[in-house]
């Protein structure tokens, strides 16, 4: 429970660096405020509030078009107005099909997304990091660590990237998996509305991002393997949701031709995938 709230609170934190953007801090203050309770039960509580304000932030605010500008940004007082309720707060989520929202807000490949928001990856990180709890003490090759990778779509990659996981300040550019550099490059050839699409997108720190980001996808992975074990590396700096795309693409090693390891129905596969865990 305790690093449920750690993961929560700085899912928010990060997602919202800037002081004017802080409104999460006053739901929570406010909250806290109303609703002391006994410490025994308090954090199970304060944690179900918690995921139900990240819940109401991601459906109720980023997947209604009213609530955002031209660029997929939450206009001023969006988030005032979805959750003060007669001077408290209300999670109760409004926008029961919001997930059936996603595509017509930022894109599914078809047209050019206008933007895709960090809260969005910050808070499926959460989402997946949560699904790795079911399984943190099952050995390789356990029936139920098989079926979560397989709802990742992708291969074990052990447990140890979703353990040392953590939410961070450095972690704010949104890489393309499959560079802009390389459109229409065979053997593999996507549009500029596909390669702008949620499921080529990783979010990843900005050092690492501007190293790497023109690398190919095979090229990027074989600078995150570690040659002696095969293994992915621990990258501090990715999202969970990134690791997923790395193994993806090592999957397709020896399946395909060199450089089309990473090609656009893996992209619609990882982003239907995704939008599975953000429901």
């Amino acid at each position: 429970m305790q690093d449920a709230l750690v993961q929560l609170l700085s899912m928010f934190e990060v997602a919202f660096t800037a002081r004017q953007r802080k409104n999460y801090l006053f739901y929570c203050l406010l909250y806290l405020f109303k609703n002391a309770k006994p410490w025994q039960t308090f954090p199970k509580t304060y944690c179900r509030f918690l995921e139900g304000l990240a819940t109401k932030y991601f459906k109720d605010v980023y997947l209604v078009k009213e609530c955002l500008n031209e660029i997929n940004t939450p206009l001023p007082r969006s988030f005032d107005a979805q959750i003060l309720k007669q001077g408290d707060v209300n999670i109760i989520i409004g926008n029961r099909k919001a997930v059936d929202n996603f595509d017509n807000i930022y894109g599914d490949g078809t047209a050019l997304s206008k933007g895709i928001p960090l809260f969005v990856f910050n808070y499926l990180d959460y989402r997946l990091w949560k699904e790795y709890l079911s399984v943190k003490g099952s050995k390789e090759g356990a029936a139920d660590r098989q079926k979560l990778f397989d709802k990742f779509g992708c291969c074990d990659f052990g447990l140890e990237i979703f353990k040392q996981f953590y939410f961070s300040r450095t972690r704010r550019s949104l890489e393309h998996f499959f560079p802009q550099a390389d459109i229409n490059k065979p053997p593999v050839n996507l549009t500029e509305s596909q390669i702008n699409c949620f499921g080529n997108y990783g979010m990843i720190g900005a050092d690492a991002n501007s190293s790497g980001s023109n690398y190919a996808p095979k090229v990027k992975l074989d600078h995150y393997l570690d040659t002696l074990s095969g293994k992915i590396k621990l990258v501090a700096v990715a999202s969970l949701k990134f690791m997923i795309m790395l193994q993806a693409c090592k999957d397709n090693i020896g399946k395909r031709e060199s450089c089309a390891e990473w090609n656009w129905d893996d992209i619609v596969t990882h982003q239907k995938k995704m939008k599975e865990f953000l429901k």
